[in-house]
């Protein structure tokens, strides 16, 4: 398996021929992992684009993506049509406009012809954070027979998780079926961009479903791309300031869950490793979720002074393994992305319901040999 990053310092997009061209764009970023996949067009672009400052310098992408290296045409046979560029806008139409109208940035096409934009809907981080909180306001409460499911279907947390997989459905079969590069971003890039784009992967590619490819996946599109889990998750001094809170990552995992259960023969892992996963973004006795970026957690020496959750969630732990687990397997997945498909993840919303098996949790256990006492006792990431 190959692998390609680039700082945000260095942006460049890669070409259907792999070759890297530069292109001189600030706020780009692009992480690629190729496996199993044909060497005829590339398997995802995966570029995501800070948009709220950026409209003026899109503008030098245009008559790159007409460059057959970046369509899917050969560059040998001019007869032959290329592959439009797919770029997926996580916001809707209407948010995009206005974020344009506020100074951000969006897509027309009269200005890439050879793209196609489409448009998700997905919510922004408020929308979802009012949805989480109605929805544990909902489970909190005790059950009425009688309103209890109209109740949570007006939290509209399951409608949420719909449209984030439909997403991921959609830029999987334009890669897989049609063969077209795709482009996914948001109006910042490490919310919604990395839910589409990592779970997308794990609908295209078998080795994200497994423990070490999951790993792999949530360090490369969540941790080292940027997502803010210290605001995200009230990690922060300023944790009193609900209005960068909102529960991201959890709402992806929660759709990793519901394709656990629609697929429950083609993940390594089980629904306690997910479980566990969600409960360690917020207890904070590992420093993996720590901070908003690697740079604040290389300042702060979390690396040194913290133990990692993979420490727990190891690829040897049996407590975590899916024993329907058929391996082998190389299948891209379709789920069924109807509400009406959707279940409650009753083990993280109604923690009486947990699968987890009592597991000795006790540091040293996973401590490695050469990390001394008095690094595990201090508190302060000052």
């Amino acid at each position: 398996m190959t692998g390609v990053s680039v700082s945000l310092s260095n942006p460049c997009i890669l070409g259907l021929s792999g070759k890297v061209e530069t292109v001189h764009l600030k706020k780009v970023q692009l992480s690629l992992q190729r496996k199993h996949y044909s060497a005829s067009f590339l398997v995802l672009i995966l570029l995501v684009v800070s948009l709220r400052h950026q409209y003026v310098k899109l503008q030098f992408l245009a008559p790159l993506l007409t460059d057959s290296s970046l369509t899917g045409g050969s560059g040998c046979d001019d007869s032959t049509v290329p592959q439009k560029l797919l770029i997926l806008d996580a916001r809707s139409y209407t948010a995009a406009v206005a974020n344009r109208a506020k100074g951000g940035g969006c897509e027309c096409e009269e200005y890439y012809p050879n793209c196609e934009v489409m448009f998700m809907g997905m919510a922004n981080i408020h929308a979802i954070r009012n949805s989480f909180q109605a929805l544990r306001a909902v489970c909190s409460q005790i059950p009425d027979p009688g309103n209890w499911l109209s109740a949570l279907e007006s939290t509209r947390w399951l409608q949420h998780l719909s449209v984030m997989l439909k997403a991921a459905t959609l830029v999987c079969g334009a890669v897989e079926r049609e063969g077209r590069p795709v482009l996914v971003h948001c109006s910042d890039g490490w919310d919604r961009t990395p839910q589409i784009v990592a779970l997308a992967k794990v609908l295209l590619d078998p080795y994200y479903r497994t423990l070490e490819g999951f790993q792999v996946l949530v360090e490369t599109e969540w941790l080292d791309y940027g997502h803010k889990f210290g605001d995200r998750c009230g990690h922060q001094e300023n944790m009193d300031d609900v209005s960068e809170q909102c529960p991201v990552f959890l709402q992806w995992l929660d759709c990793v869950h519901q394709l656990l259960k629609q697929f429950p023969c083609l993940f390594e892992f089980n629904e306690a490793f997910l479980v566990k996963l969600v409960q360690h973004t917020y207890s904070c006795l590992y420093g993996t979720f720590l901070c908003n970026n690697a740079r604040e957690r290389e300042a702060k020496n979390i690396y040194k002074r913290t133990c990692s959750v993979w420490s727990l969630l190891r690829a040897g732990n049996k407590n975590f393994q899916n024993f329907l687990y058929v391996p082998g397997h190389d299948v891209v997945l379709q789920p069924v992305c109807h509400t009406r498909a959707l279940q409650l993840w009753t083990a993280v919303y109604l923690p009486t319901s947990s699968p987890c098996t009592a597991v000795d949790e006790s540091v040293e256990l996973y401590l490695p040999p050469c990390v001394a006492g008095d690094e595990l006792t201090s508190r302060s990431l000052d």
